[in-house]
């Protein structure tokens, strides 16, 4: 069972946050990054969980030496300590399967992770990676909200992905712009276990002590998302971004629009050509669309089984339009108003420190 070493300040003397993480390197990237946020804004103690698996690959040595039991801390002052998920070795898409995966981590990690909690007695808050526009989606279609769970699987079933659909509270969207988890039409669906997972995290947002969501973006950027999750009582906070994308030589961004992707380019102000594949990632590319600082790339049927290509010259008017003036201009915009959003004094920012001043009882401590 890992577990931090007795030594530092006695917990009463400091706050102390906990954030825990899926191993993976898209989800823990943004958790430590926030947690260096935390740790400047407010000086606690602040540690990272993920699995053993990742732990190891972060920190090569930990096997050998005592780290894996007491505990890491890195270069900045954050500790990290794992959890195990019952596959310490690490998961092999070739040999294990998915649901069941799901299934152990729920089972083994929340074990682990009690025993975390109770030795760091850390608050936990519920962080979210994905944009709150696709956090409004799930909550919608899982609550049925005005019905809205029903029009989608309509909509889907039809077979065309043009079929717009109203989510309460977003602009107008099409199937193809919505999370595809939520758009399967086989229950046969080799990640149709993914869907179980995201319904129970928005039963989880229909606790009595209301958990509140710090979501990876600003509120300029999603206004609409933002107010229809607040409107329907989830205590969502916009704390982004993180702007890693600013060396000068970067012109355009050919992604498949994952959400840290895509927040990056935004707040860096390069041009994106999206090239979304599956789950959030046709949302982040409408978001994109919207903002004009990119444009979504039409994808051929050329390819057997019915996958999709793009092709030389789709790709070629897809730069030429994301590095005109018109998109480079939107995209500058784009990039002053998520600066401004992350600097002092602006809006993430004083988000965070509300929220860690919630967090927080009289005199501070954890």
């Amino acid at each position: 069972m890992p577990a931090m070493e007795e030594e530092r300040t006695p917990a009463a003397a400091e706050p102390h946050f906990l954030i825990v993480t899926y191993p993976a390197q898209g989800h823990i990237n943004p958790a430590r990054h926030l947690a260096r946020r935390l740790l400047r804004a407010t000086g606690a103690r602040v540690t990272v969980s993920t699995a053993v698996s990742a732990f190891r690959k972060m920190f090569p040595g930990a096997a050998e030496s005592d780290e894996e039991e007491k505990g890491h801390r890195d270069g900045a002052g954050i500790w990290h300590v794992p959890y195990s998920d019952g596959y310490d070795g690490g998961f092999d898409r070739a040999v294990h399967d998915h649901t069941h995966y799901m299934t152990h981590i729920k089972v083994e990690g929340s074990r682990t992770l009690a025993c975390v909690l109770d030795r760091l007695r850390a608050r936990p808050a519920r962080d979210a990676r994905r944009p709150a526009t696709v956090l409004a989606a799930y909550l919608h279609f899982f609550r049925g909200t005005d019905g809205v769970d029903k029009t989608i699987v309509e909509a889907a079933k039809s077979g065309d992905p043009w079929a717009e659909v109203t989510v309460p509270g977003l602009p107008p969207l099409r199937v193809r712009d919505l999370p595809s988890f939520i758009t399967m039409t086989s229950e046969d669906d080799p990640y149709a276990f993914v869907v179980t997972a995201f319904r129970e995290l928005v039963l989880a947002l229909d606790r009595d002590d209301t958990p509140t969501v710090l979501a990876n973006t600003f509120d300029a950027m999603e206004p609409e998302a933002v107010a229809s999750l607040r409107d329907h009582g989830v205590d969502v906070v916009p704390v982004g971004p993180v702007a890693v994308l600013s060396h000068p030589a970067v012109g355009c961004f050919v992604t498949h629009c994952g959400w840290n992707s895509t927040l990056e380019a935004v707040a860096c102000g390069v041009p994106v050509v999206c090239a979304p594949q599956w789950t959030d990632q046709g949302t982040n590319a409408w978001l994109v669309e919207r903002l004009g600082t990119g444009v979504r790339a039409a994808v051929s049927d050329k390819l057997e089984g019915g996958g999709g290509v793009i092709e030389a010259d789709e790709l070629r008017r897809c730069i030429d339009f994301a590095t005109s003036d018109a998109v480079r201009a939107k995209a500058a915009v784009w990039s002053e108003k998520a600066r401004a959003a992350a600097a002092e004094g602006g809006s993430s920012e004083k988000n965070l420190r509300a929220f860690v001043a919630q967090q927080l009882p009289a005199g501070g401590t954890n």
